[in-house]
C-alpha cells in the first residue's frame, strides 16, 4: 500500500517531487533490508526492493491477453526493473539513457520502424520463504534465517517487446531490431529470434541489426509478436500492436471495422509539440460518405498499461464504460451512434499514464484538427466530446475540452460528458439520443 501511495504522489506533483519520493522510498527499503546478505540474489535484481509501477508478473514470457507493451508501458517496465538493483550483479544502463539511445535511433534513421526488446531476469521471494523459516521479520526488518537449507529466492522473467513507432503509414514498412536496443542481463546463447508482424506470414526470422522489409495487404491495427530461443531450450514471447495506415480500405463501408487512423500530435498549434502527449486517433465516419462533418470524440482516460484500445470500446457495452441498455435495450454505443449520424473520433493516448497536461494538450490538438475537417467540408456542427473510463483520471478529457472553450473559441464545443467519474459536467444543447446515453449513465453507475 505504501508503493502505490507513493507512486500516485510521483504522479500528482512532478519531476522533482518524484526524486524526493524515490529518494525516501529507497531510503525505507535499505531500512527494511539492512540486515540482509545481498550477495544471494544471484541476478542482483530483487523485485521485493524495488518499485514496481507496472505489474510486472504480467510480462513473463508467454502471451497473454492483459501483456501487450506499448512504448510508455515499455518504458514503466524497464524502470520497475531498474529500480530493483539489490547488489553490484545488476549493472544497468538508467532509464534516462534507455530513452534517450532509443530516441537517438528513432531520429537519426526516420524511415526505420525501431523494435526495441527486453528480457530481463530477476528474484523475488518465493511464496513459503517466511512460512518456511528461511527468513523472517522483526521490528519492521527482514533477517535471514541462520543456516537455512536452501535459499529464499525464486528466478523470474521480464520480458517485453514494442516498436518505438504505433502509427506506421503505408503498406511497406521496414523494421530492425538494433542490438544495442535489446536489453537484456540473460548471458545465455540466444539460436534465433522470430517475429510475426501481423501481415499474414506467421513467424519470419530477423537477424539483429539488418532490416526487414514487410508488406502489408491491409491498413487497421497489426499484432506484433516477438519469439526469441536460447540454446538451453527456454522459448520467451512477447508482442505489440502498431496501427497502419493509408494502404487499401476493405470494405465499402468501414465505419467500426477498418477506420481512418491519424497520428498526433499534428502542426499548428499554440503548444509545442514537446509538451504533448502521442496518441492515435480512429474515425469511423457515419454513412457511406466516409466525410468527417458529425464529429463525436471519444477520449481515452487512465490507461498507464495501454490495456484498452479503439477495438475494446466497441465491442460491449461493458467494456465501452457508458451503459446504453436503459434506453436502447442490447445496443452498444457504437450502435446508437450509428443510427444517430455521428462520426466516431477515438482517441487512444500513446501512454494513457502521462501527465494529465500533456494528455490534454494532445486532447484539444484532436479537437482543433477535428474542427479544421469538419469546416473544410462546410460543416457546422459542433463537437461532442465524451471522456471514458471510471475514477478521476478522465479529466484530462474535461481539462482539455474546458480548457479549449476557454482559450481557443475556434476550436469549437457543444458539450462533454464524462462516464464513470466525479469529473462530470452537464451536457448541453446536445441531441436527445445523447442526453438519454448520460441519463442512463446515472441510472447504471456501479462499474
Amino acid at each position: 500500500m505504501k508503493k502505490i501511495l507513493l507512486l500516485l504522489l510521483a504522479f500528482a506533483y512532478g519531476a522533482n517531487a518524484q526524486t524526493e519520493i524515490a529518494t525516501v522510498f529507497r531510503n525505507d527499503m535499505d531500512y527494511l533490508f539492512q540486515h540482509v546478505d545481498r550477495s544471494p540474489v544471484t541476478t542482483g535484481l530483487l523485485k521485493d526492493y524495488g518499485l514496481m509501477l507496472t505489474d510486472i508478473a504480467r510480462f513473463n514470457g508467454s502471451l497473454q491477453g492483459n501483456n501487450y507493451a506499448s512504448r510508455g508501458s515499455w518504458s514503466m517496465l524497464y524502470a520497475s526493473i531498474y529500480s530493483m538493483r539489490f547488489n553490484s550483479n545488476a549493472v544497468l544502463p538508467t532509464p534516462e539513457l534507455v530513452n534517450s539511445t532509443v530516441n537517438g535511433h528513432v531520429s537519426s534513421n526516420p524511415d526505420v520502424n525501431h523494435l526495441l526488446a527486453m528480457h530481463y531476469q530477476y528474484e523475488e521471494f518465493t511464496p513459503g520463504a517466511v512460512s518456511a523459516n528461511l527468513v523472517y521479520y522483526s521490528n519492521n526488518q527482514i533477517y535471514d534465517t541462520p543456516d537455512r537449507p536452501f535459499s529464499p529466492y525464486g528466478i523470474r522473467d521480464a520480458v517485453a517487446f514494442t516498436s518505438a513507432s504505433r502509427v506506421l503509414s503505408g503498406a511497406t514498412q521496414v523494421f530492425v531490431l538494433r542490438p544495442e536496443l535489446f536489453f537484456t542481463n540473460v548471458t545465455k546463447t540466444v539460436t534465433s529470434v522470430l517475429i510475426d508482424f501481423g501481415d499474414g506470414n506467421d513467424y519470419q526470422s530477423i537477424v539483429p541489426g539488418i532490416n526487414k522489409v514487410v508488406t502489408y495487404p491491409s491498413d487497421g491495427e497489426k499484432v506484433l509478436i516477438c519469439r526469441i530461443a536460447y540454446a538451453d531450450g527456454q522459448v520467451v514471447r512477447a508482442r505489440t500492436r502498431v496501427f497502419v495506415t493509408n494502404v487499401v480500405r476493405t470494405c465499402s463501408n468501414c465505419r467500426y471495422a477498418s477506420p481512418q487512423l491519424e497520428a498526433f500530435p499534428k502542426g499548428n498549434f499554440p503548444v509545442p509539440s514537446e509538451q504533448m502527449g502521442t496518441g492515435v486517433v480512429s474515425i469511423a465516419t457515419a454513412g457511406t460518405d466516409g466525410i468527417l462533418d458529425k464529429p463525436l470524440i471519444l477520449a481515452e482516460g487512465f490507461d498507464p498499461e495501454n490495456t484498452f484500445g479503439y477495438a475494446s470500446y466497441l465491442t460491449s457495452t461493458s467494456s465501452l464504460g457508458v451503459a446504453v441498455n436503459r434506453d436502447f435495450q442490447g445496443q452498444t454505443l457504437a450502435q446508437v451512434l450509428e443510427s444517430s449520424g455521428y462520426d466516431l473520433v477515438f482517441l487512444n493516448y500513446g501512454w494513457g499514464g502521462d501527465d494529465i497536461k500533456r494528455n490534454a494538450y494532445l486532447l484539444e490538438n484532436v479537437i482543433q484538427w477535428v474542427n479544421q475537417q469538419t469546416a473544410a467540408v462546410g460543416s457546422t456542427q459542433k463537437n461532442v466530446v465524451l471522456g471514458v473510463r471510471p475514477g478521476g483520471a478522465v479529466c484530462p478529457a474535461r481539462y482539455g475540452a474546458s480548457q479549449c472553450q476557454s482559450q481557443y473559441p475556434l476550436v469549437w464545443q457543444r458539450g462533454f460528458a464524462s462516464s464513470g467519474s466525479k469529473c462530470t459536467i452537464r451536457i448541453s444543447g446536445c441531441d436527445p439520443v445523447l442526453r438519454r446515453v448520460k441519463h442512463s449513465r446515472r441510472k447504471h453507475s456501479g462499474r
